[in-house]
C-alpha cells in the first residue's frame, strides 16, 4: 500500500514533496473535527482506487443518508428529546458494540468533549458487562449512559444490551437510546456520525459554550513546552557542572 499524504498543507506536506509522496490538499475547515466528510470522501476514494474496499458504494451510501438527514437535523428540535433527558448532566457515559458501532461511539464521545464541553467517556459491549456495571452500584447524581448500537448484531449481544437496559432503569440511571436509521449497516452508522455531530452542536449551544474552542487542549500545550524547556534548562545546568 502507497504512502499517501492527506494534509491541509504545512509540515506533512513538506514531509511528503522531500519524499516525493503524493499528496492530497484538503479543504478549509472551520475545526480539524469539522473536516471529517472531506477524509472519509477522500480515504473510501483512495481505498476504491487501490482495490481494498468497495469504497465508491460506501461513499454513495454516506452521500444518500447526508442529503436525507441533514436538513431535519438543521431543526434544532428534532433533537428537543435528547436535549431534555441530557439537561442538568455534564457527564456522560457513550457506550458502543464492539466490532460494530464502537469507534462510531468514541467518535460521539469526541463531539461532545469537543462541542458540548462535556465530561464524557466510552465503553464497549461486550467488555462493559464484565466489570464497569458495579461502578453503578452506589452513585450520588444519576449516571447518564447514551448507547449506540445498529440493528445488525448477533442475538446474543441484543439480549445483554436489553439485559443492561432493564438493569439500568431498574437501578435509577437515566438511559438515552439514539435513533439510528438506514438499511444496511454502513448507512446506520454514518447516521451516527451525523446525529452526534449535530447533537454535539446543539447541547454546546444551551450550555452556552464556544464550540470551535479548544482551550484546555492549547494551556496543556503551553505548559508541557515550558515543562520540555525546564528539562532541556536542568540537563545543561548538569552538563555545564
Amino acid at each position: 500500500v502507497p504512502n499517501i499524504a492527506l494534509t491541509r498543507g504545512g509540515k506533512l506536506a513538506e514531509i511528503a514533496e522531500k519524499n516525493n509522496l503524493p499528496i492530497v490538499l484538503l479543504p478549509e475547515s472551520l475545526t480539524p473535527r469539522s473536516s471529517l466528510g472531506n477524509f472519509l470522501g477522500f480515504v473510501l476514494t483512495l481505498l476504491d482506487l487501490i482495490g481494498i474496499l468497495d469504497g465508491k458504494k460506501i461513499l454513495e451510501e454516506f452521500v444518500k443518508q447526508a442529503l436525507l438527514y441533514i436538513p431535519k437535523f438543521e431543526d434544532e428540535s428534532y433533537f428537543n428529546d435528547f436535549l431534555q433527558v441530557v439537561e442538568g448532566h455534564d457527564f456522560f457515559h457513550i457506550w458502543g458494540v464492539q466490532q460494530s458501532s464502537g469507534a462510531f461511539a468514541y467518535r460521539a464521545q469526541t463531539q461532545f468533549n469537543e462541542n458540548s464541553k462535556i465530561q464524557a467517556v466510552t465503553s464497549y459491549f461486550p467488555e462493559l458487562n464484565h466489570n464497569l456495571l458495579n461502578g453503578f452500584a452506589k452513585f450520588k447524581q444519576k449516571p447518564l449512559v447514551v448507547l449506540f448500537s445498529t440493528e445488525f448484531l448477533p442475538a446474543s449481544l441484543n439480549a445483554a444490551i436489553d439485559a443492561t437496559a432493564d438493569l439500568l432503569q431498574e437501578i435509577g440511571a437515566v438511559l438515552y437510546k439514539p435513533p439510528v436509521l438506514g438499511d444496511t449497516w454502513e448507512a446506520q452508522l454514518f447516521h451516527m456520525i451525523l446525529w452526534s455531530d449535530f447533537a454535539s452542536c446543539y447541547l454546546g449551544k444551551k450550555r452556552g459554550v464556544d464550540l470551535k474552542s479548544v482551550q484546555l487542549i492549547e494551556k496543556l500545550n503551553v505548559h508541557r513546552h515550558y515543562k520540555e524547556l525546564e528539562n532541556l534548562m536542568e540537563l545543561e545546568c548538569l552538563d555545564n557542572h
